[in-house]
């Protein structure tokens, strides 16, 4: 007598699961495979980077299949795991910091990325030392993606066009960040990260939205000039509190808030 007997193991780890927009994927086309698994590998070297883990700690598998990619499944292959996803989610500005790796590791210039957020892929600029083309060891290849070696490029629009809009993201966390700013009347928050034009800072940026906002009188010369040619609309906000309530107000509106 002979019984056919199939071994199971059961584990737990930490993991993340990230899914995209259909309208986004549907958008690609054919291209869509390889968009997300440049971005899937992208992000797995963006986490290694930020957390400092060895190559093969994070793991990522296409969701629901290689063929078909809908979705990102990240998790912690090492034992005992490193918490790593915990603190992407729970961290505010993590998501930011992973994105911003990922562009590096890819051979961009992170000094760049102020302009590629305003005029797309083309104005990020590859590190002085590249030397690679699509992808390479250095990069995004490597003995664990072997099989998605021919989908994998760097240089991508729409991949490069994420991850530079997830550099820029306000992202929640578990804890509740990301919730509108009650000082900036139910205003999304603004993005992580500055705007420098000119030597002048702009704290209140939404990249996304193209605009900005500064206190009155805060203004250099030249400042809402400079904006306006990289189509950025600058919004003053008034010192008397019942104008800059109205103001607030109507920039939540325009920023897809709800006014307090």
């Amino acid at each position: 007598f002979r019984q056919q007997l199939t071994p199971v193991v059961e584990d737990r780890k930490n993991a993340l699961l990230l899914r995209f927009p259909a309208a986004w994927l549907a958008a690609m086309g054919d291209t869509a495979v390889s968009v997300v698994a440049t971005i899937q590998h992208a992000l797995a070297r963006g986490v290694e980077g930020v957390y400092q883990l060895e190559e093969g700690e994070i793991l990522v598998e296409p969701t629901p299949a290689r063929k078909d990619r809908r979705g990102l499944l990240f998790y912690e292959a090492a034992e005992g795991g490193a918490g790593a996803l915990s603190r992407l989610v729970s961290e505010e500005g993590a998501f930011q910091a992973v994105a911003r790796k990922a562009l590096e590791v890819m051979h961009y210039d992170l000094a760049s990325l102020d302009a590629a957020a305003i005029s797309g892929p083309s104005a990020l600029l590859n590190l002085s030392d590249a030397r690679c083309v699509a992808g390479c060891y250095r990069c995004l290849l490597s003995y664990f993606n072997q099989p998605d070696h021919e989908l994998i490029d760097r240089r991508q629009d729409p991949a490069l066009a994420f991850l530079i809009k997830l550099a820029f993201a306000s992202t929640r966390g578990v804890d509740g960040a990301g919730e509108p700013h009650p000082d900036l009347g139910g205003c999304p928050p603004p993005d992580a990260a500055p705007l420098v034009v000119d030597g002048h800072s702009i704290e209140l940026i939404w990249r996304s939205a193209r605009i900005a906002a500064a206190e009155e009188g805060s203004v250099p010369p030249g400042l809402n000039d400079n904006l306006a040619a990289r189509g950025i609309e600058l919004i003053l906000l008034p010192s008397a509190e019942n104008a800059r309530s109205q103001v607030l107000a109507d920039l939540a509106v325009l920023l897809g808030g709800k006014p307090l």
